[in-house]
């Protein structure tokens, strides 16, 4: 009769934390740094929204710049150059995302 995996003591497992969002140790220590410790969970929440966003939206904006490029073309031309618009549209998002990220200044201590 096998040992239910319950019953067995295991140092790697470990009971999770409901209130504590995963996120890398570097991420909040640079949200800490630049957003202080107290703001950290709300700032925490946009970011994770925002990338969620991302993941949801930069598929579907590839896929229907590439639908509208392949329907474009001629029957006899190459599907080489169907994800150029996509991308450019992506480095260009990417971009803006980097200047605005230069934007970002610690909060003023009171």
């Amino acid at each position: 009769m096998p040992i239910p995996i319950r019953a067995l003591p295991s140092p790697h497992r470990r009971r999770l934390n409901p209130n504590r969002i995963f996120l890398p140790r570097a991420l909040r220590d640079a949200l800490a740094s630049i957003f202080g410790p107290e703001n950290v969970g709300s700032v925490t929440g946009v970011v994770l929204t925002a990338w969620s966003a991302a993941a949801v939206t930069g598929p579907m904006i590839i896929t229907e710049l590439s639908r509208r490029a392949k329907a474009a073309l001629a029957p006899s031309e190459s599907l080489v150059h169907i994800y150029d618009k996509p991308l450019e549209v992506l480095a260009t998002v990417l971009a803006i995302g980097f200047v605005l990220s230069l934007l970002v200044r610690p909060l003023k201590k009171k």
